[in-house]
């Protein structure tokens, strides 16, 4: 869970959850680092790990973009 620019990460009920301006989406683990967003086919969040640490947010897309949103909180 963090805030990486304007998208958002949050644990609820045991959950992750990603917001970016919108509702909210549940994140379904697909390996440890990679999460299919529920209701959004066409998108997958990846977290940036290093020792230990979340140092950014990626936002892959099924056209092959990726945007980077290092952590900001």
């Amino acid at each position: 869970a963090g805030e990486y620019g304007e998208r958002k990460v949050t644990f609820e009920n045991g959950a992750l959850f990603y917001q970016r301006t919108g509702p909210k989406y549940k994140l379904v683990p697909m390996t440890g680092t990679l999460f299919a967003v529920e209701g959004l086919d066409y998108f997958r969040v990846e977290f940036e790990v290093k020792d230990g640490r979340v140092l950014a947010l990626v936002g892959l897309y099924d056209d092959g973009r990726r945007e980077p949103s290092p952590r900001t909180k």
